[in-house]
């Protein structure tokens, strides 16, 4: 972004600034909605099988929230499954409910929201135009919104 806006003609220091921020928040959102597919999403729209960053041992922030507050069942089970390119469809579901009951999925949401709504912010710091506020603010949303 910083690069592009240069050679665009921005030049003012606090301008760019603001865009490298925005740019750290809608790259967090892209990656954590990317996460939440992984594992959630819909095969279909994916074009790849769910489940596929836990047998390829992704250390998302699922799996990272999970390996710090879930229970010890619960940890077990993730040491189990994750990085285990052989695990079953039932495995994977498994491994979504232990997701949504230990409260890892609602972090994981909550943090994806939050990197979204910090971007918000600092459009207006970018520019003043209403026009290009609100393409920023679309696809900073659509981070977090979409299916694929």
């Amino acid at each position: 972004l910083k690069i592009g806006a240069i050679l665009g003609g921005l030049t003012e220091p606090n301008k760019l600034q603001s865009l490298i921020e925005y740019g750290l928040c809608f790259g967090w959102a892209f990656q954590i909605q990317d996460d939440i597919l992984g594992i959630y999403g819909s095969e279909e729209k994916l074009g790849k099988p769910i489940g596929s960053d836990i047998r390829e041992g992704k250390n998302t922030l699922f799996m990272l929230h999970l390996h710090q507050h879930g229970n010890q069942t619960d940890k077990q089970f993730q040491k189990q499954v994750l990085g285990n390119p052989q695990i079953t469809d039932e495995q994977v579901n498994q491994m979504r409910d232990i997701l949504k009951n230990s409260g890892s999925y609602q972090y994981v949401v909550e943090l994806g929201w939050k990197y979204v709504h910090q971007g918000l912010q600092i459009i207006p710091q970018i520019t003043t135009d209403p026009q290009q506020q609100e393409i920023l603010q679309s696809l900073l949303i659509y981070m977090m919104e979409r299916a694929k």
